[in-house]
Order: structure tokens, then sequence, then C-alpha cells
């Protein structure tokens, strides 16, 4: 599934499924794949987001080829996890 989903001719619909699929989206490869693609459905995104570690996040919008207002929201919840965790004065 992972190795279909890292394809670029991945159809929408597949992304789709497996984002509604009981079980596959629990699995943090899936997940990562489906956050390296454009198409992922915001929806998906915003939920694996919340699983990601900061530092996975911060490769995503790096990496990811997600739709530009996608990964604007990807840096902007970044940019607050870095903020929760620095030290304040």
């Amino acid at each position: 599934m992972v190795k279909a989903l890292t394809k670029e001719s991945a159809l929408e619909m597949l992304k789709e499924l497996v984002c509604r699929h009981p079980k596959w989206p629990l699995r943090s490869e899936v997940q990562r794949a489906l956050l390296q693609r454009s198409g992922t459905p915001p929806g998906c995104v915003l939920t694996f987001e919340r699983n990601l570690s900061t530092e996975a996040l911060r490769g995503v919008v790096r990496q990811s080829r997600l739709s530009e207002n996608v990964r604007a929201y990807l840096a902007k919840e970044l940019e607050s996890r870095t903020r929760e965790k620095s030290p304040k004065p």
C-alpha cells in the first residue's frame, strides 16, 4: 500500500479510500506516504499531523508536495509547537 501511495501516479480516489479505511490510516508509514503527496484530502492531513512528532512534521513541511495552503497551515502548527517547547524567560 505504501508503495502505491508514493507513486506520482497514485489516484486521488486511492488516497481518499485509504484515508477513510478503518485500518490503513492507523499505520504511521501510510500516514507519512500520504503526507508526502499532493492530493491528500486536507481532513486526513489535519488528522495525521496530530500524530506526528515535531521532527517528523518539520520533514513534511520541508519535503512534501502538499498544496501550498496545507503546507502553510502545517508550518504554522510547527511554529506553534516549537514556541510551546522553548523555555520562557
